[in-house]
């Protein structure tokens, strides 16, 4: 193999870990988000109580987010654990 390929080689594997970088961040946010979403809609329960209103389909968004970065997530940290010995 020459020098071009293995540059090839090397600018493909730097776009991949940036890549897998970014996808790790988004998850991360996404959780976070859910979380801060979970965390003020039980606050804000007395309140839509007393106004006689429900959630209804906004339940849907931190459930979504959950859905989304939990796996993500997972796989991640097996994939960041398993290359250590």
């Amino acid at each position: 193999m020459g020098g071009i390929s293995v540059l090839l080689m090397m600018l493909i594997m730097l776009v991949l870990v940036i890549a897998f970088i970014m996808v790790g961040i988004m998850a991360v946010v996404m959780f976070i988000a859910a979380t801060i979403l979970t965390i003020v809609f039980v606050v804000k329960k007395e309140e839509r109580k007393a106004s006689g209103k429900q959630l209804g389909a906004k339940v849907a968004i931190p459930v979504t987010l959950y859905l989304v970065s939990i796996p993500i997530l997972i796989f991640m940290v097996s994939i960041i654990f398993s290359c250590c010995p």
